[in-house]
């Protein structure tokens, strides 16, 4: 599964942070995230953009969003308004729309753009993560939030499965229901909707039963050697 190389970068991360931590003096923790920053930014102008896989897949290029988390985490607790959070919500969603479209991230289309784009990606999702840190409302137990929560929990068998689902969906409904001449055929049309719901409906399924059946005993073995606990499964 291609999407596996950003869990490896998670890996790593995990791997050398503690030892970080329990070496570098607190107080100078915060430099550590923007030696990260600086690293990404070097290092997505030394590599060739032509070589498509070495900018987009590489850890020293994809360091920006672990040291937008790491200051976030370092950062005093915020007693945000709920005008705040919808700020936020709405800076994420520019940014990731300038990323996406402003610096056509996908297609690497220059250095100059890269160079906005993967930042522009790091700062929006910390702009979501800001939004919603601390609020009240997600802690009730409405049904919108139980479900919001579910997703959470089950969000590593999303992100694993959702290229499965995608395939399935075009080839159940392209090469079948709508009969279209190739998996590689973009959705459209009335097709559209269909597609989207049947495709995020079987990601949750496959993610649901992941959790269940693979991932939930593995975290209960888990519990077994870890020195800090968890909250329970």
């Amino acid at each position: 599964m291609t999407q596996l190389w950003s869990i490896s970068i998670e890996e790593q991360f995990y791997l050398f942070w503690p030892w970080l931590m329990r070496y570098v003096p607190r107080r100078r923790i915060v430099v550590l995230p923007l030696v990260m920053i600086a690293i990404s930014v070097i290092a997505r102008i030394v590599l060739p953009l032509n070589v498509f896989r070495q900018v987009w897949t590489n850890t020293l290029t994809r360091l920006d969003p672990i040291a937008v988390g790491i200051l976030i985490a370092l950062m005093a607790r915020l007693n945000l308004r709920p005008i705040h959070r919808v700020v936020l919500v709405i800076a994420g969603l520019a940014s990731w729309e300038f990323a996406a479209y402003g610096c056509g991230l996908y297609y690497q289309l220059s250095i100059l753009k890269i160079s906005m784009g993967y930042p522009a990606v790091a700062l929006g999702s910390g702009a979501f993560l800001l939004a919603t840190l601390g609020a009240k409302s997600l802690r009730s137990d409405s049904a919108i939030v139980r479900s919001l929560v579910y997703l959470g929990k089950i969000s590593y068998g999303l992100y694993i499965y959702d290229q499965i689902s995608i395939f399935i969906g075009r080839l159940l409904l392209f090469r079948g229901a709508f009969g279209e001449s190739t998996l590689t055929h973009p959705p459209s049309g009335a097709s559209l909707p269909i597609y989207i719901v049947f495709a995020f409906g079987l990601n949750v399924a496959l993610a649901a039963a992941s959790y269940r059946w693979l991932e939930a005993p593995f975290l209960r073995l888990k519990e077994r050697f870890a020195r800090v606990p968890s909250r329970a499964v």
